[in-house]
């Protein structure tokens, strides 16, 4: 889903405004990534070695988190069994 944030993939909608935002920080994260080595870029959060905590890019601002298991409700999809 990430890709269209970073590449005219064509046939999907336009981004929004904070979509755009969005977009113009991953392209910038990416790029610092590309020339230095770390994913950085101005105006943007550091995004330091990770310690335990992620990088979460969202349309509301980006943010280091540590929460992922709950955010993303790992335990509930970790119970479930193939049926």
């Amino acid at each position: 889903l990430e890709l269209r944030y970073l590449f005219d993939v064509g046939g999907a909608p336009p981004l929004n405004p904070a979509q755009q935002e969005l977009s113009a920080a991953m392209i910038g994260y990416w790029s610092g990534f590309v020339h230095t080595g770390r994913p950085t870029t101005r105006d943007e959060p550091d995004w330091p070695a990770f310690d335990g905590a992620w990088m979460s890019l969202q349309t509301d601002g980006n943010r280091m988190t540590g929460d992922y298991e709950h955010e993303h409700q790992c335990p509930f999809w970790a119970g479930l069994k193939p049926g």
